[in-house]
């Protein structure tokens, strides 16, 4: 049976839910971050495994109670797993029912919990049927999710849940490491640390990769752009997005945390900005982009992922994000 205190690493993680769990204080929402490969789902799993048993040890299983032998027997009904479609897609569906059931009174264990893998696969839709229980937890209720992509996933979601990362370096390690390394990319090293979550490969690759900083740039202007009404601002969007088509993951990723600033800036969580060296000119746009635009935004973001998912004309999709982040200063 998966435990917490049988992992290896993630000291900081399985110290601060052990705590928690063992004071009767389990968190009703957690997102699990950290790239591929790192065993986001194995500890959601653990963190399930505590958070259902009847009498819990430090955040562990007692392997005595009746929900601990359903678990160990491989039977777990109070337990809900969601993970992408052979489509790479978590319908709303699914979602939707995963919820019923958490609002249903345990009958074998102390929670029910639902683990959401890759999370990231939801669309926009999905994301937001969360936002209820986000908001208005269920008593013995307990929502996990699993991403490498936290970026894809909606500021409202994100605001909404306990989020600890793994194998993430704290930033102020980046910082020296830029500084450093990279004295060039020294002003731009929160951006870096929060883009990477940390990762040496990444910053490495980024720090001394000069296309990947004008790409950045290149987005920003276009972003800004997008802030007038004029339909070339759209296609001029559409047709460099296109061109850029390798680096449309890069360019998305921007997008989405551009998006994000501009909510956290209209929320007054100056702090959270993530593009600080682009503080004074996002603070210039939000005359034209009100939070429900930026919402309306990161909903397209998504919607042209499942449209690339589904096969539609890349041009089209190209054209149709374009159109829908052209915001018009009289909306």
């Amino acid at each position: 049976m998966l435990k917490l205190s049988t992992l290896q690493g993630r000291d900081k993680i399985r110290s601060s839910l052990a705590g928690a769990m063992a004071g009767g204080r389990i968190p009703h929402a957690l997102l699990i971050v950290g790239p591929n490969g790192t065993g986001k789902t194995t500890l959601a799993k653990a963190i399930a495994n505590g958070a259902m048993c009847m009498s819990p040890v430090n955040g562990d299983p007692c392997g005595q109670c009746m929900a601990c032998k359903l678990i160990a027997g491989g039977m777990t009904p109070e337990l809900t797993y969601i993970e992408p479609d052979e489509k790479g897609l978590i319908p709303v569906s699914a979602v939707r029912q995963a919820i019923d059931n958490m609002y249903i009174k345990p009958a074998y264990a102390s929670h029910r919990v639902c683990v959401i893998d890759d999370c990231d696969a939801m669309n926009a839709q999905a994301q937001n049927a969360l936002l209820k229980t986000l908001e208005e937890p269920p008593a013995t209720g307990m929502l996990i999710l699993t991403t490498s992509h936290p970026d894809l996933l909606l500021p409202t979601v994100i605001s909404r849940i306990s989020r600890f990362d793994i194998d993430r370096a704290d930033e102020e390690e980046t910082v020296e490491y830029i500084s450093a390394n990279y004295p060039s990319s020294y002003n731009r090293a929160h951006f870096i640390h929060m883009y990477t979550g940390g990762a040496r490969g990444q910053i490495d690759q980024i720090c001394t990769d000069p296309e990947f900083m004008e790409l950045r740039e290149q987005t920003m202007a276009h972003f800004t752009a997008m802030t007038s009404d004029a339909l070339d601002a759209a296609y001029g969007f559409a047709t460099w997005f296109e061109k850029e088509s390798d680096n449309e993951e890069h360019i998305l990723k921007m997008l989405m945390t551009l998006y994000s600033d501009m909510l956290m800036l209209s929320t007054g969580l100056v702090s959270r900005i993530i593009n600080r060296d682009y503080q004074a000119k996002l603070t210039t746009l939000m005359e034209f982009l009100t939070p429900d635009l930026c919402m309306k935004a990161t909903n397209a973001i998504s919607e042209y992922r499942r449209r690339r998912k589904s096969a539609v004309n890349h041009k089209m999709c190209c054209e149709a994000l374009g159109l829908d982040l052209t915001i018009s200063k009289s909306k």
